[in-house]
């Protein structure tokens, strides 16, 4: 990893930098292991790829030859990743299938994928960008937005947006230090903006409603030890009605479903760690369920797979030497 600022991090391969035996087993399992990649071992082979990072923002692009890819649910189990992406491609093309339907996608489109669905693309060669968005925002603000899976948004707001992440991803590196929160915020405001308009009505005030979800869920983040965390609570803290509190997590099942789905999601990171070797029982009573058999259902209920499952594969891969950094360890980092 290498800190570009304070606030950004980048993650990068580039095949040139590794030796030709090793170069496609490094990007099946790094920047790509989202998904299979398939293609023919006997024609000349290149990729590289570049992650950018600022807090919950992700930004990752590169270019590669013509390969197919696949992402099926053994991926989605194994990287867990808790986001929809915004992919567009910046040079060449793209054949992304979806429920068997075949797309063309050619610069200036912008297709949206939910990555806890499957999808097939082709990339043809060129120059490709995605923007991670974190489910819970997604979400919150636009109820049933995973119906949108595979949706191609070609309109000029979708266009201007597409081609703004081409530049800021090749660009983000050479940008002050002081000046990315502030190019962060505007992206996020832009893409926002973009799928209300163009797909999805969100609420009247989106600006606002955005700043209130955000703060109310960096405070249930802040508090999920505390046993008496609950809708009363967030009411006694925030200048809220009980009804104004209900519309803005209506989408998400209401505001108790919130706090156990962060409190799931604080647990995964405990067990992404390796580093951390509390036991599950430990984990469970710390984070409020009342034993590791609760947890370890409503664990399999979000996430597919157990506590003690997800805790085994990431140690077996934490002890591979080949390993390289992989999406879900960069979301995670």
């Amino acid at each position: 990893m290498q800190g570009v600022s304070p606030s950004l991090v980048s993650h990068g391969f580039d095949s040139d930098t590794v030796s030709p035996a090793d170069r496609i087993d490094y990007w099946r399992h790094g920047l790509i292991s989202t998904h299979t990649v398939e293609l023919d071992e006997q024609q000349p082979f290149h990729a590289s790829g570049q992650v950018w990072k600022v807090g919950d923002f992700i930004l990752t692009g590169g270019t590669m030859t013509p390969q197919r890819l696949v992402r099926t649910a053994r991926e989605i189990r194994q990287d867990q990743l808790d986001h929809y992406g915004l992919f567009t491609v910046g040079s060449g093309a793209r054949i992304a299938i979806i429920d068997g339907t075949e797309t063309r996608l050619t610069p200036g489109d912008l297709q949206i994928f939910d990555f806890w669905q499957a999808e097939t693309s082709i990339s043809l060669g060129g120059r490709t960008t995605t923007l991670y968005l974190p489910r819970d925002l997604i979400d919150g603000l636009f109820p049933g937005f995973s119906r949108f899976h595979g949706t191609v948004l070609r309109d000029e707001r979708a266009t201007l947006l597409a081609r703004h992440l081409v530049s800021m991803h090749r660009y983000l590196g050479a940008i002050d230090a002081e000046e990315i929160g502030s190019l962060v915020d505007l992206t996020m405001s832009c893409a926002l903006d973009t799928l209300q308009r163009s797909l999805a009505p969100g609420p009247a005030d989106l600006p606002n409603a955005i700043a209130q979800r955000t703060e109310i869920v960096e405070f249930i983040r802040s508090g999920l030890a505390d046993p008496d965390l609950s809708p009363a609570m967030i009411l006694a803290r925030f200048p809220l009605s009980r009804s104004s509190l209900f519309r803005l997590f209506e989408a998400d099942g209401g505001v108790k479903r919130v706090i156990r789905q962060e409190r799931l999601r604080a647990i995964r990171s405990h067990l992404l760690d390796e580093g951390d070797s509390r036991s599950i029982e430990d984990l469970a009573l710390a984070y409020g369920f009342s034993s590791d058999w609760s947890l370890t259902r409503a664990f399999r209920e979000v996430y597919g797979v157990t506590p003690a499952s997800l805790r085994r594969a990431v140690s077996e891969t934490s002890h591979d030497p080949a390993a390289v950094p992989s999406i879900r360890d960069i979301v995670q980092s």
